[in-house]
């Protein structure tokens, strides 16, 4: 299936990086439907921050976790990084990242779309926090579903 294909490219990718890729997927990110785009942006944003910390990726032990949340009445996407990936941001396209997601999606190939940013993030994640002889995967791979808040 589509869910077990991205928890494998996560598994494979965290192989080479420290790093702790976290992909979720809700039905919704407002409490209120039909919001203005600028209040949706603010919803996704803020359920971004809270599946962040509810699912723990803030406190893997360096600081390299990172949220992709897809939240699909809003039509959005949030790339969420934790403190040691948002210090090397500048180098890291996160609105390329989030429109190739969008664009996957809008084109029936979600999948694709997210496995092929997941491979790109975790270029970028590798290069700067390359894995450790006592890494632990600290973060399961599973793709969350959830739906409203």
């Amino acid at each position: 299936t589509g869910l077990q294909l991205i928890k494998d490219v996560i598994t494979e990718v965290e192989k080479r990086t420290a790093g702790e890729i976290k992909v979720a997927i809700v039905s919704a990110s407002s409490i209120v439907p039909r919001l203005k785009k600028a209040d949706k942006e603010k919803a996704v944003t803020r359920r971004a921050k809270s599946l962040f910390r509810k699912l723990g990726i803030n406190k893997t032990k360096e600081a390299t976790g990172v949220l992709i949340l897809i939240s699909l009445e809003e039509r959005m996407v949030r790339i969420q990084p934790d403190k040691a990936i948002d210090n090397i941001s500048p180098q890291i396209n996160w609105e390329s990242l989030i429109l190739q997601i969008i664009v996957g999606i809008k084109f029936k190939r979600p999948v694709d779309a997210i496995c092929n940013v997941i491979y790109q993030l975790g270029d970028h994640l590798a290069k700067h926090f390359p894995v450790k002889p006592d890494d632990i995967n600290e973060i399961s791979n599973d793709v969350v579903i959830t739906g409203r808040w």
